[in-house]
């Protein structure tokens, strides 16, 4: 009797590890990164996002291609962030150089349109300093949400380093960190002047991405996000709110976005250095 009670339970013990192995290994392998990341002193992280889509006003159809690059600096203590940014849009090309800094429970940007001759300042929250710069270790925790969707997709090389893929989709509560992660929730806001209603996350499609988790450091190196289906949704529900605020119910805007996709790659962990803002920048 001791016997058999002593086998069932090492094939008890066989099968809960194989749980936490097999189909659990994304979910496992993301918590573990989650964590080494949240004791990151400073990291890099660059941006490419890219959208491609129309807009059909009045009979009149316009075809827009937007590119955004970034390449960010942060340190968090005390949290301090060096940004570049080129965007593209309608051939016309803009540049911009941003600093931000925490002193207490006060946030300052200081931003350059002219590469540095000439600066403006800014108070803000820090709901608004999260949105900029963001806190990468909780801000991957939307990953781990979903890690049940998520396949192992083969081997891939990213910052000279061999990382595995993984392949799946955010759905659900997730779908707006998923936004404010790659910056978008931000860009259409300041954008349109409006804010997303409480419900526009409501019934979304979900968002195809792709991440890599480095096979030596066990970090997150990259992720990849395919947003056009859930741009198509909320842009409709955002022009509606813009037409209403200017008594333009009636007018129809039509956009179909045929292409909306974000992909960063994080580096320099713990090897980005001191940042320091310039004098210049400070006495804006």
């Amino acid at each position: 009797m001791k016997k058999t009670a002593r086998i069932i339970a090492l094939i008890l013990l066989a099968a809960m590890l194989l749980c936490l192995t097999g189909c659990g290994s994304f979910e496992t392998k993301m918590a573990k990164a989650v964590k080494k990341m949240s004791a990151l002193q400073s990291v890099h992280m660059d941006m490419d996002m890219h959208m491609d889509f129309s807009m059909t006003m009045l009979g009149e159809s316009l075809d827009l291609d937007a590119k955004m690059v970034s390449g960010i600096d942060m340190q968090t203590e005390p949290l301090r962030a060096r940004m570049e940014m080129g965007m593209e849009v309608l051939g016309a090309n803009m540049d911009m150089l941003m600093y931000m800094e925490q002193n207490g429970e006060e946030y300052t940007t200081y931003v350059s349109a002219d590469g540095g001759a000439s600066w403006e300042s800014e108070s803000i929250t820090a709901e608004e300093a999260k949105s900029q710069t963001g806190d990468v270790s909780e801000n991957l925790k939307i990953f781990i949400d979903c890690a049940k969707s998520f396949q192992e997709a083969g081997t891939e090389t990213v910052n000279g380093s061999a990382a595995t893929r993984y392949d799946g989709q955010i759905t659900g509560d997730s779908l707006e960190s998923a936004l404010e992660l790659s910056g978008a929730k931000e860009m259409l806001g300041e954008g349109l002047g409006t804010k997303l209603s409480a419900d526009a996350f409501t019934g979304l499609e979900s968002i195809p991405c792709s991440l890599w988790i480095d096979s030596k450091s066990g970090m997150v190196v990259r992720y990849d996000m395919d947003m056009g289906a859930v741009m198509q949704s909320l842009m409709k529900d955002m022009m509606d709110q813009v037409l209403a605020s200017q008594g333009l119910e009636g007018l129809v805007v039509e956009m179909e976005f045929r292409e909306v996709t974000v992909s960063v790659i994080l580096s320099q962990f713990d090897a980005v250095g001191e940042i320091f803002i310039p004098d210049s920048a400070k006495a804006a």
